[in-house]
């Protein structure tokens, strides 16, 4: 493999042990030359990686939405004390 991809064993074998990472287009050629889409070669299949990353998205923009949505509760406390007086309201009561 690694005479058809133009590199030596040493390199071929630190790129495959993970000591060192693979440039793209090594990435490109070792692809091409097990004929298997280059996220395969990163654990699991394509179908699967894809869905890895839709359900990380999915938890992101629930931890965003959560973390949005505390910053207006806060921000509904801080102007509630204002309106009723108070300097410095303290931190929000999270349940």
């Amino acid at each position: 493999l690694s005479e058809r991809l133009g590199i030596t064993q040493k390199h071929l074998s630190v790129v495959e042990t993970g000591a060192q990472f693979a440039s793209a287009s090594l990435i490109q050629k070792i692809s091409e030359e097990l004929k298997v889409p280059p996220a395969d070669l990163f654990g699991g299949t394509s179908d699967e990686i894809v869905q890895k990353i839709e359900r990380m998205e999915k938890k992101l923009m629930t931890m965003i939405a959560n973390e949005i949505s505390r910053g207006f509760a806060s921000l509904n406390v801080k102007i509630s004390a204002l309106e009723s007086g108070m300097d410095d309201p303290g931190p929000p009561f999270l349940c």
